[in-house]
């Protein structure tokens, strides 16, 4: 019975464990994040960026590991065009940083 109990505490000891490591992924919190002249807008998988050289682009996202290094992510940002542009990305306590810019949370 003693072992019956145990087992059970560790399955759901590991199924938590797995939670939450699966929790801490996952994409961009929704919100404005700013860089000098550059905004961004997130809202759910939609990438919206503002530049004074290009004027509003509307992308979906997806964050990914990056399959030649685990440690490192990358962002995919697929057009209404339906090209996809692909950049590493960095996720930090304030924002995140792709393509060399980092954007903090207004």
């Amino acid at each position: 019975m003693k072992r019956i109990i145990s087992t059970i505490l560790i399955c759901v000891l590991l199924l938590g464990a797995i939670l939450t490591l699966v929790s801490c992924g996952g994409g961009i919190d929704n919100g404005t994040y700013v860089s000098g002249k550059s905004v961004v807008e997130i809202s759910g998988s939609e990438f919206i960026i503002t530049t004074e050289e290009d004027g509003e682009l509307t992308y979906t996202y997806e964050i990914k590991n990056d399959e030649a290094d685990s440690s490192k992510q990358k962002i995919f940002l697929t057009g209404s065009d339906g090209k996809t542009h692909e950049y590493y990305y960095v996720r930090l306590e304030e924002g995140f940083k792709f393509n060399g810019i980092t954007y903090t949370k207004r």
